[in-house]
């Protein structure tokens, strides 16, 4: 099956939530937040400091599948060209602080000091 065949069977609702592997402090109510504010969206991405974005951690729509197809067969993977063919709701650093004040949902194990950071704040949870 090819890859893109794999975006169309993985879900058939409206709007999905799509994650990184390596976070491991994701929050509900932020995530729901997210969704909230999806309707009439493509993607709904939370910015980060210096104008960063956080692409997996958002909801898309799956009405954005044949951009993100017709993207990954002309092999163009970056995420800020996909981005720019689609309607984004940015979610600001003071939306989404309410939810998440320790900005952990956005925290990634890269490496084996990540992974004992991530343990040391698991641990004090």
């Amino acid at each position: 099956m090819a890859k893109t065949e794999t975006l169309r069977l993985a879900s058939e609702l409206p709007y999905s939530i799509v994650v990184a592997c390596d976070m491991p402090f994701l929050n509900v109510e932020l995530l729901r937040y997210l969704i909230e504010l999806s309707e009439g969206f493509d993607a709904v991405i939370p910015r980060l400091e210096e104008g960063k974005i956080e692409p997996l951690h958002a909801v898309y729509s799956r009405k954005c599948i044949n951009t993100i197809r017709a993207e990954l067969e002309c092999d163009h993977l970056k995420i800020s060209q996909l981005l720019d063919m689609l309607r984004v709701r940015y979610v600001e650093r003071e939306e989404y602080h309410r939810f998440d004040p320790q900005f952990l949902s956005f925290f990634n194990i890269n490496s084996l000091a990540d992974l004992k950071q991530a343990t040391a704040v698991a641990m004090k949870e």
